[in-house]
């Protein structure tokens, strides 16, 4: 009866290791995929935001800075259609080089102003990583500088395009690259 006794109470001691071990591990999964969970949730959360942003921000430089590039232009035209006395050539002058920067379409034809355009810029900038994202960064601080300054030039235009297209690229490779991020943390494989 002894043997029967121990066999049984070791038996009963296997049974609760494996229960306890299996309860142990059953809690760290769980723990592991809400984590998981959690963090892939606000990664897509993220990504949304950034899309949303960039391609607001982008269409509304991209308005803005036709808007100047055209105040430019018709300056130009002005300037050959009338003769001006000194005093005119002069704010002739100051608005070919530097066209007002004042206005922008937003949405609902709403316009921006300067200010605006650095809160958005600057609230975009901080949304991203200063390590990985540094031509975004960078490219977004020219346009904070651009708004933040007296105006636009014609040179000052064409390199915003070059920048637009910066922004536009970096953040399609970012946006793509988070996106790997976020399968691979589905499937439970983090990095």
């Amino acid at each position: 009866m002894e043997t029967v006794n121990i066999i049984t109470l070791i038996g009963l001691g296997v049974t609760f290791a494996i229960a306890v071990g299996g309860w142990i591990y059953a809690r760290k999964n769980l723990k592991t995929s809400k984590y998981i969970e959690t963090i892939t949730s606000e990664r897509i959360k993220w990504l949304s935001i950034i899309r949303n942003e960039v391609a607001e921000l982008v269409t509304n430089i991209e308005f803005s800075m036709k808007a100047y590039l055209n105040d430019i232009y018709m300056a130009t035209l002005e300037r050959q259609d009338f003769n001006m006395s000194p005093e005119e050539e002069l704010e002739h002058r100051l608005a070919y080089f530097n066209s007002d920067i004042s206005v922008g379409v937003g949405e609902n034809n709403i316009k921006w102003s300067a200010p605006n355009y650095v809160t958005k810029l600057r609230l975009l900038q901080l949304r991203l990583n200063p390590k990985e994202d540094t031509k975004i960064i960078n490219s977004l601080n020219f346009f904070i500088q651009l708004y933040s300054g007296t105006g636009v030039s014609r040179e000052k235009g064409e390199e915003a395009q070059k920048h637009i297209n910066i922004i536009i690229v970096e953040t399609q490779t970012m946006l793509k690259n988070e996106w790997e991020k976020v399968k691979q943390e589905s499937c439970g494989k983090r990095k």
